[in-house]
């Protein structure tokens, strides 16, 4: 069976210049066409689809991952956590285009209405969810962080998960996820406690720039799931060499 994979070359080019060329790019394009930079985050637009697009492949790496436990490795642990991260993927997949809602046309039905902000058939848009949205990029760029952190200062870990851990040089990319969570945490702070109309504008441009925060998800993900996959194959072949 042919493997196809990405050289750990150009992973790092995602994770880190081309996540570093999107943050620069489209803050600058916020300051120079704000209209073009609204746009470009917008629903069904194109950074909404480039998340779905680099997160379906996520899964779809990872589902390989799953399946390729009897040539690859012969390890329960492995892959039951990455058959629960291929659920995970999935969801978010999903729930970035609104499971198909607005490409099939589905009616959203009236009780959902009542309690989703954009009236759609989506988990991140119910209205007690909306204030702490952000913390999953907080929490996703602070966990990778921390991994990074315990792998790289040697401590105590079992084997079984070491395997689970992100490289460091995914380092760059949690740190802009982190960037785009706190940035729209502090516009809500000030807006419950300065409330007028240039805090709501930092809110606004706060909550359109996590969607680049979203995107940088999307990427490192992608890059975790193809650099485990990659990894494997190496660890096979070796193996099968000795």
């Amino acid at each position: 069976m042919r493997n196809y994979t990405i050289s750990p070359k150009k992973i790092r080019f995602l994770v880190n210049q081309l996540i570093l060329m999107v943050n620069i790019g489209w803050l600058s394009i916020a300051f120079m066409n704000k209209t073009m930079a609204v746009r470009l985050v917008h629903e069904d637009g194109i950074i909404q689809w480039l998340q779905f697009l680099f997160l379906l492949f996520t899964a779809l790496f990872l589902l390989r991952i799953v399946l390729s436990d009897r040539d690859l490795y012969e390890n329960k642990t492995l892959k039951y956590g990455f058959f629960i991260l291929f659920v995970l993927t999935l969801v978010l997949a999903g729930e970035e285009i609104s499971w198909g809602q607005r490409i099939f046309n589905i009616t959203t039905p009236d009780f959902i209405k009542q309690v989703n902000v954009q009236n759609e058939i989506t988990l991140h848009n119910l209205w007690f969810f909306q204030r702490f949205r952000h913390w999953l990029l907080l929490i996703f760029g602070l966990t990778g962080l921390v991994l990074i952190h315990l792998k790289t200062h040697n401590h105590k870990i079992h084997n079984q998960f070491v395997f689970f851990y992100p490289p460091a040089s995914f380092k760059l990319a949690f740190y802009f996820i982190i960037i785009s969570g706190v940035a729209l945490e502090v516009a809500y702070i000030s807006l419950s406690t300065f409330p007028g109309a240039t805090v709501k504008l930092l809110r606004f441009w706060a909550g359109r720039y996590s969607e680049i925060g979203e995107l940088g998800v999307s990427i490192t993900a992608f890059s975790y799931a193809e650099h485990k996959f990659n990894l494997l194959l190496y660890e096979n072949n070796i193996g099968q060499n000795e």
